[in-house]
């Protein structure tokens, strides 16, 4: 049986009275060395919820306290007889769940705290300018739609309909969830293909999947008694995710050099006793050797794996091409920050204040920019969390003034190469390639009537076919994204550029020819080209 122990109110305040002549506060990383343990599990215990007996005792003997006096002991007797008593009505043929002496719910949060505390540490929009945030203080919750298929499309689309598709707006969904709604309904109700048992979340990059995901981590960890196991799948590098979890995940939970069969068998337990929720992040950054992320991770959900609750977030790029062999999933998408004043609410304005706590006129004035008309081809953009970010970047650092439109752009694709860069390798070299046939895909489309969308073929024509480095590259960096597929041929997929900005910029690259707008100054506007 594993046992976990919780504070009473007694201990609560005899163990805070030590503290206090020790000059430490309640959570003190120097208390944590000398007990032995994580910050998480000190958090829990000033919480008073049950964490590892060891751990309990060892906070309690670091500032000199019986443990025995703080614990809620009449919690740990009724625990016990609990177990006496459910063991003794439990028949022979029915297997009972073996979880070990092990607190798996504080051992899955230590592993959550610590993976949120890396991304905070490695993300270059969380340490801008030599500004610290944490994700929480920058959090604004996004409206989620679940979506049944891709929309069949006509490439001459209007300039509002490609507004649309560059926002993933012009989806087939059925329904619009906000975030906590989406926590409490559907994921415990599910629907009818899988119960709530099988998700995922899709989206272009920086769209906030991974940002969703966590909040359902911790969400899981406050709403219910289950337990949260956080996977990167990049982590895998080549591995199998059974092979992942017990021995890399196992370990660095454990805090063991090597992990036991004991051990090994006690977490195949735990997802035999349905109380799993599996979190994996970054389906298209998972390393395969030959076929598709997608192929190689349906592969390896079965056995003890499969008893778990699965959710997975993906690239659109990787969820959406050629035959999906995850269509079980119950499939929902992010959508970018509202913009206005209307029954949605202004989380662009949210996000800016959030971003600027600390200097709020100088959110105040970014808010008022956005808001005049020789700015709107920008505000579609900035609905997007991660370019939002990075606009409020350049605003504090070129001191509450905007660049002009090319150099903002310029800025935006480098700091997405940089961001790129830190998952997997690509080259100057590379870049210079890629940025090429991107302006030559822009004017195409734009010589072609004035579309936005282009077909699969005039990518092809320039990018190669799916299987060659170029059109892979293009997709990961998320320059083109499928929105949909042909209404003249439902095997052909159709493509937009990440934003109507973004392919204004890149057409504007190539010499000799000037970009002019057709009607107004806003993001979805037509523009024609003129050769000079």
């Amino acid at each position: 049986m594993a046992v976990s122990l919780k504070i009473n109110n007694k201990g609560l305040q005899i163990v805070d009275e030590a503290r206090k002549k020790l000059g430490w506060k309640k959570a003190s990383t120097e208390w944590c060395e000398q007990a032995g343990v994580s910050l998480a599990s000190l958090k829990r215990f000033w919480l008073a919820r049950p964490i590892q007996r060891e751990s309990f005792i060892n906070i309690c003997e670091a500032v000199g306290v019986d443990w025995q006096q703080a614990a809620d002991l009449s919690a740990l007797e009724e625990a016990k007889s609990k177990a006496v008593k459910e063991s003794q009505e439990v028949r022979e043929e029915i297997p009972v769940p073996v979880t070990g002496e092990w607190d798996w719910r504080s051992l899955a949060e230590e592993k959550l705290v610590l993976e949120k505390r890396k991304r905070l540490t490695t993300n270059p929009l969380t340490n801008a300018d030599g500004k610290t945030f944490e994700i929480d203080d920058l959090y604004v919750p996004v409206e989620v739609v679940e979506r049944s298929h891709l929309p069949k499309l006509r490439c001459d689309v209007s300039p509002e309909e490609r507004a649309k598709l560059s926002q993933s707006r012009g989806e087939a969904f059925s329904c619009v969830f906000e975030t906590d709604e989406f926590f409490a309904k559907v994921l415990c109700q599910g629907n009818s293909k899988s119960q709530g048992r099988r998700s995922a979340l899709i989206g272009r990059v920086g769209s906030g999947k991974t940002t969703l995901l966590q909040k359902m981590a911790f969400w899981v960890l406050e709403k219910t008694d289950d337990i949260p196991i956080w996977i990167s799948l990049a982590d895998l590098q080549g591995k199998s995710l059974e092979s992942y979890l017990l021995e890399d995940w196992l370990k660095d939970a454990m805090g063991r050099v090597r992990v036991t069969e004991e051990m090994q068998e006690s977490l195949a337990e735990l997802f035999n006793s349905k109380r799993v929720w599996l979190l994996l992040d970054g389906l298209d950054e998972m390393v395969t050797e030959k076929g598709s992320q997608l192929g190689a991770i349906a592969s390896q959900l079965k056995g003890w794996i499969a008893k778990a609750r699965i959710i997975l977030t993906s690239r659109l790029n990787v969820w959406d091409i050629g035959k999906n062999p995850l269509e079980e999933f119950d499939t929902y998408l992010p959508l970018g920050f509202t913009d206005g004043d209307g029954e949605r609410g202004d989380r662009v304005g949210k996000f800016i204040n959030s971003w600027f706590g600390k200097q709020p006129d100088l959110g105040y004035s970014l808010r008022s920019e956005l808001n005049d008309p020789d700015y709107l081809w920008l505000r579609d953009t900035v609905k997007n969390p991660l370019w939002l970010a990075l606009l409020c970047c350049t605003w504090g650092r070129w001191e509450g003034k905007l660049p002009n439109k090319e150099v903002i752009y310029e800025q935006f694709s480098g700091a997405l190469y940089q961001w790129k860069q830190a998952i997997f390798p690509i080259t100057s070299h590379e870049i210079t390639i890629l940025n090429e046939a991107m302006r030559k895909l822009a004017v195409r489309a734009l010589e072609e009537n004035n579309q936005s969308c282009l077909r699969h073929r005039n990518v092809c024509d320039l990018l190669g076919e799916p299987n060659e480095p170029l059109y892979r590259l293009a997709l990961k960096i998320g320059w083109l994204n499928i929105v949909g597929i042909a209404a003249e041929n439902p095997d052909e997929p159709v493509y937009v550029f990440w934003s109507p900005g973004f392919q204004w910029y890149f057409a504007r690259k190539v010499e000799n020819i000037f970009i002019q707008p057709v009607n107004n100054p806003s993001e979805n506007q037509s523009h024609q080209l003129i050769y000079c």
